[in-house]
């Protein structure tokens, strides 16, 4: 009876046990969804982090955020994606190189150089050395390496003027300058038939002047003459001549503008269309030298006193300046700052900066010309003055 009974409690056990069993079961991580699986942990984890900031990292983001970040790497924030996508532009090689020329003309300073770009030639007329004031003109051809002289009826000698080369004309023009007297005419030298004309002009016109700044608005094809000094002192004037009317017009603005001086350079940049201008002597009005950098803004006709970030060239008189029409940066090359320099310096126009650049090549000077050739990204120098006097050496920049 004791065994039937065991038995019994046996049999009530073990059915107690398969009825607890599940054989069609599936185990538990594989009922929940697919997607669950990788995120639930990975958003668990820095919510429950006591070093995250709340205000920077969300805790939980959402679905679709998580979507996106997995699927679309694109939608980075920018400042994560800067250091792959910029890339710092090269930096440029300057090199001088002295030019190894037949038959120079006589050494000379305060005169004036221009770039035919049609013709890959330089023009070159007048400036003083010693007792010396001339009235000659003499070309220097790129492909010949040789200077030659043009006898042509020329303009009176002088000296302290400035010239500029108009390629839709393809001409140069020279306004003002010194010898005996002070000047305000306007001549015109044909580089096709290489003769001097000189422009009988219409309207008011600038005064006499002599240490005054020219350049080329190409863009409306005038020439822009600024400042100089006269026989009543420093002036802070502008003009433009209209080379389509021969018309003069005053541009000086009524509000800000460089202070009266003269000895300073000024060049124009037609990608901003607007007139640089440097340095230059201010006595009886202010510092001289001068070591401002202003813009004359040619569609405002408004001047803007620039102040560049960082290093700047020491101020300074009778220094060169042009522009890389290309970048539309300022190339500066020496000038007197106390003594004459053979410093060379770039104004990036965009960033607002200065840059010197070491560069070996001219010796110090001042009172010298400066040309750039866009069809090469070359500056060339003739001239000027330093320790030893009168200069007649030739210079090419390249970069």
């Amino acid at each position: 009876m004791f065994v039937l009974r065991n038995f019994f409690v046996l049999v009530i056990i073990a059915f107690l046990l398969n009825a607890c069993a599940s054989p069609t079961a599936t185990p538990v991580p594989t009922l929940l969804p697919a997607t669950a699986q990788p995120t639930q942990p990975a958003t668990a984890q820095p919510a429950q982090s006591a070093s995250s900031t709340p205000t920077q990292q969300p805790a939980t983001p959402t679905q679709s955020a998580r979507a996106t970040e997995t699927k679309s790497p694109t939608t980075i924030p920018t400042a994560t994606i800067q250091p792959t996508t910029t890339t710092a532009p090269a930096a440029k090689h300057f090199a001088w190189t002295k030019l190894q020329v037949e038959n120079a003309p006589p050494a000379r300073y305060d005169h004036a150089l221009a770039f035919d770009s049609d013709k890959q030639q330089l023009i070159l007329f007048g400036g003083r050395a010693g007792g010396n004031i001339f009235g000659d003109t003499w070309i220097f051809d790129l492909k010949m390496n040789a200077w030659r002289e043009v006898k042509t009826p020329a303009p009176s000698p002088r000296f302290g003027f400035a010239s500029a080369y108009d390629p839709k004309t393809k001409a140069v023009y020279l306004f003002g300058g010194q010898k005996d007297a002070f000047y305000n005419d306007v001549w015109k030298f044909d580089t096709q038939t290489e003769t001097w004309s000189e422009i009988e002009t219409q309207g008011d016109k600038p005064d006499i002047r002599y240490g005054h700044g020219v350049t080329l608005d190409t863009k409306n094809n005038r020439l822009i003459i600024s400042h100089g000094f006269a026989r009543d002192g420093r002036h802070n004037d502008t003009w433009a001549l209209d080379l389509n009317t021969n018309e003069w017009t005053e541009l000086t603005p009524s509000g800000d503008k460089p202070l009266n001086r003269c000895l300073h350079d000024i060049a124009y940049a037609a990608n901003a269309n607007a007139v640089y201008l440097f340095g230059g002597c201010s006595s009886g009005f202010g510092p001289c030298p001068q070591g401002d950098l202003w813009a004359l803004d040619l569609t405002t006709n408004q001047w803007t006193l620039l102040s560049p970030a960082g290093e700047t060239p020491a101020a300074r008189e009778n220094p060169a300046v042009v522009v890389d029409s290309k970048t539309g940066n300022l190339i500066l090359f020496g000038g007197r700052a106390g003594s004459a320099q053979n410093d060379l310096w770039v104004f990036d126009a965009n960033a607002k900066t200065w840059k010197q650049i070491d560069a070996q090549g001219p010796s110090a000077r001042k009172s010298h010309d400066a040309v750039f050739d866009a069809t090469s990204n070359r500056v060339f120098i003739f001239g000027g003055s330093g320790s030893e006097g009168a200069l007649d050496d030739l210079w090419m920049l390249e970069f």
